[in-house]
């Protein structure tokens, strides 16, 4: 029982992450590989709006100026 306990646990823990990252806006650029938070200083000539898990799932890595969310 405690094993099932903790797999549920795990589990909803888990999806919880997943769902917060495919909610989550960044942008991305045309050219870049990275992604920014909306108020990014590299986004001036190119801003595309995507989701998080997005982003990450293509490879695109946080921007190390602004910051943006990594979960």
């Amino acid at each position: 029982m405690k094993k099932l306990v903790v797999f549920f646990l795990l589990f909803a823990f888990l999806t919880t992450a997943v769902i917060a990252s495919s909610n989550t806006i960044v942008y991305i650029t045309k050219s870049g590989d990275k992604y920014h938070t909306c108020d990014c200083r590299y986004l001036k000539k190119s801003k595309i709006a995507t989701t998080l898990g997005v982003a990450k799932a293509n490879g695109y890595t946080p921007c190390s100026v602004c910051q943006p969310p990594t979960e």
